[in-house]
This record gives structure tokens, sequence and C-alpha cells, in this order.
């Protein structure tokens, strides 16, 4: 049906999505994506999700919230969050 992807409204909507990250990740100008390997949509996941790296005390304490420090995982992972379930 569409064989033209420019004409494809969900390409048409990626892309666009695409261009609004980019423009967000000028305005902020993070300098994580000067770490080789990590370009505009790594870096705008990770910022998503750590935040500001300035509520963290060490770069230990962001890898524990990562998962990534094995030493540190269990007092720091998750320590803003507070999980609910019911039945």
């Amino acid at each position: 049906m569409y064989s033209d992807g420019n004409h494809n409204p969900i390409i048409q909507y990626y892309k666009e999505i695409e261009n609004a990250i980019e423009a967000i990740m000028d305005k902020i100008a993070s300098p994580i994506t000067s770490i080789p390997g990590i370009g505009t949509n790594m870096a705008a996941m990770i910022i998503a999700e750590i935040g500001d790296f300035n509520n963290f005390d060490s770069p230990d304490k962001i890898l524990a919230f990562a998962g990534l420090s094995p030493s540190n995982s269990y007092l720091y992972a998750d320590w803003h969050f507070t999980y609910h379930t019911t039945l």
C-alpha cells in the first residue's frame, strides 16, 4: 500500500518524534552525548531514566541505581520507588 516510506503515517510520526527528541537534546546540551557509542536516542533514554545526575552523590550510586554495581546495588537500587500490588 505504501511504497514510499515518506507517505506512511507511522513513519512520518516516528520522524516527528525523532526530531522532537533531537530538539530537546540540543536544548539540554548534555555532555553524555560525548561518550563514544552514546547517540542522541540513547542519551535521551538515559536522561529519562536517571533524571538529574546531581541527585546522586557519586558515580557509584548512579551505577547502583542502574543495577550495574554489584557491591552496592542492594543499598541504592529503587531508592525512590514504592511498589504496591493488590490481588
